[in-house]
């Protein structure tokens, strides 16, 4: 389970991931009606649903660099993530550049207006050229880290070593 290898629960933290972008994109002014990621999960091409699922699968590797062990709920030792805001604003860096990385290798391009059709966005740029608003999309997945582990029945334990 540490390594997060389970593919129902990698489903389930990516359906989470997805149900929560979804919510934050409907309530942003950044939220694009035309786009195809907007789209409830049965209706995501398979590629949205690869993003989303990588994305779950990166929880266990930020997790691991913090010293954090995901468990099942109720192992010994166990408890609820609780994750400082300097922790917050570094995995929220690092889910930016893994979505940045894994959107180029996509065929995404840089590009003054978001135009996901002919993948083109203004984002492929490092953290430091975001504006808030954007970065607060990235600060409000990481947010959600601890409510995807509970609501899909998992805990973290500090990892030996």
């Amino acid at each position: 389970m540490s390594e997060m290898s389970d593919g129902p629960v990698i489903d389930a933290l990516a359906r989470a991931i997805h149900g929560d972008y979804l919510r934050r994109r409907s309530e942003s002014r950044v939220a694009d009606p035309d786009d195809a990621a907007l789209r409830p999960w049965p209706e995501l091409t398979e590629a949205l649903r690869r993003s989303n699922r990588a994305q779950a699968e990166h929880l266990s590797e930020k997790l691991r660099r913090l010293g954090w062990e995901i468990v099942p709920a109720g192992t010994p030792r166990s408890g609820p993530l609780r994750l400082s805001p300097e922790e917050l604003e570094d995995l929220a860096h690092e889910e930016h550049e893994r979505w940045r990385n894994e959107r180029l290798a996509d065929g995404w391009v840089p590009a003054a207006e978001r135009d996901a059709a002919t993948r083109r966005t203004p984002y492929l740029v490092g953290w430091d050229d975001l504006s808030d608003e954007v970065r607060d999309l990235d600060r409000a997945a990481v947010s959600l880290i601890p409510d995807l582990l509970e609501m899909a029945g998992l805990a973290v334990v500090r990892a030996a070593g």
